[in-house]
Order: structure tokens, then sequence, then C-alpha cells
């Protein structure tokens, strides 16, 4: 994991050096979380169509189960669209890609599955995804946010460790991003996190920079409903901005 090459594609090396001011030297990057507040909104609306508005409503349901500490990997095809002169994304099938032999403790990845639908023709839209549920009292006892102080958690919008992305999930995102590349150097890749509260994050690179879509809807069947997303936090446009002058 090159973890400075990612966080400069979030405009914020900063947290990087205030991280290791909390946990010490030796702390462990992967747990670093990331606020989907702090990175940069995207205007193109994306559309779940009526069944990945389903499976989307299922994994919700999902991460209140008794299974909900697992972070449960999925895939989603698409399409780029063009609809009333305005250029849409689509999200039509949900692909679940774990492993049926995977323990109740850690969910593996189905390669197999995961290189079929990069392979899927019928789609121009690759999104990687993972599921959050609430972890349990003893989970959150232990998890690395304990001890963060409150000063990191409010100058970078901490919420709960479950309404966080781990820079893990950027990482995987970038592997599968760079798979998708030599199976179909066509296929848009963006990654896509389903908070237990059903809000979601959903994110691209482009011009070596993260985005994060802030219009995201499901379609019904009757009519489109909007999906809770977090807004970008325009003090993270002024660290950066006072980063790049110093």
């Amino acid at each position: 994991m090159n973890i400075k090459e990612t966080l400069k594609k979030i405009s914020n090396l900063q947290v990087e050096k205030d991280y290791k001011k909390e946990l010490g030297p030796f702390c462990d990057y992967r747990n670093l979380p990331i606020a989907p507040s702090m990175i940069e909104d995207k205007k193109t609306p994306v559309i779940l169509s009526k069944k990945a508005a389903s499976d989307y409503e299922q994994l919700v349901e999902y991460a209140s189960t008794d299974l909900r500490a697992i972070k449960y990997p999925f895939l989603i095809l698409g399409k780029r669209k063009e609809l009333d002169n305005e250029d849409i994304i689509t999200l039509e099938k949900v692909v679940h890609c774990y492993d049926i032999h995977s323990t109740l403790s850690e969910v593996k990845i189905d390669q197999n599955k995961v290189i079929e639908a990069m392979a899927d023709e019928n789609y121009d839209i690759l999104v990687w995804g993972k599921v959050h549920g609430r972890l349990t009292d003893s989970q959150r006892k232990s998890s690395p946010l304990t001890k963060l102080s409150n000063t990191f958690k409010k100058r970078y919008n901490i919420r709960e460790e479950e309404l966080n992305i781990p820079l893990t999930e950027l990482d995987e995102y970038e592997a599968i991003s760079d798979a998708t590349s030599i199976v179909d150097n066509e296929k848009e890749v963006y990654q896509i996190t389903i908070m237990p509260t059903g809000e979601i994050a959903m994110l691209g690179i482009e011009d070596d920079k993260y985005h994060k879509f802030e219009n995201i809807e499901i379609y019904t069947g009757d009519d489109i409903k909007p999906v809770p997303v977090e807004s970008f936090d325009s003090k993270f446009q002024k660290q950066s901005s006072k980063s790049k002058r110093g």
C-alpha cells in the first residue's frame, strides 16, 4: 500500500502525520479512517435500477443481522447513459462475490466471480463494494478508533468506525481497478460502501484525484428516491490549499 499516493488523491497528506502523532511511529495505517466528507463531490447522477435497489435494501438489512460486523464484499455492474441530455450512471446488476467456503469471522472473495464480472461485455461500469455492518459492543471497545483523540476525530470528521472508509478499502479498490483494466481497458471502475444507516459512499478517481458522487437515487418502480450521502466538508478544501501554498 502506498499511503502517501492514496492520501494525495484525497488531497490530505496531513491526516497521515496526525494519525502517526496519535498512535506512534509504528501504527497500522491500514486502519486509518477516511471520512466520506473528506472527499470532494462529483455531480454526475447515479441511479440504482429496481433490481439493484432491492439488493441494496437487502444489504442494508444484512448490516443489522448477527453477522453485521463482517465487511461483506460485492460488485455492481452498470452502464453510462444519457437521460434528458444529462450524463448519468445506472447501476443494474449486483454480483455477490463472496466465497461460499468463507468462515463466519472472515468473508473471502471468490476470484472467479470477480473475473467473470470484469469480463461481462454487457456493462461498461464495474463498482467494487463493501457493506459495513454495526459493530458489537465488544468490538467497538477494541476498535482502533478508541485510541484516537476527540481532537483528531473532530478535525477529520471521523464518525463511528462503520461510517468511515478504512485505507485498506481504498487500496482494494485500486487493485480491482488495475486488474479490470487488464481484462477490459474500456470499463470504468468505482468503489461503493454501504453503511448500516443506508448511507452510500461511491468513489472514483479522475485526474489522479478521488471524488465522491453526491447524487445517488434508487428506482423503486413507482418513483425515484434519494439515498443519503455525506456531503463534502469545505474545510478540507481549505486545508488542501494551505498545504499547497506551504
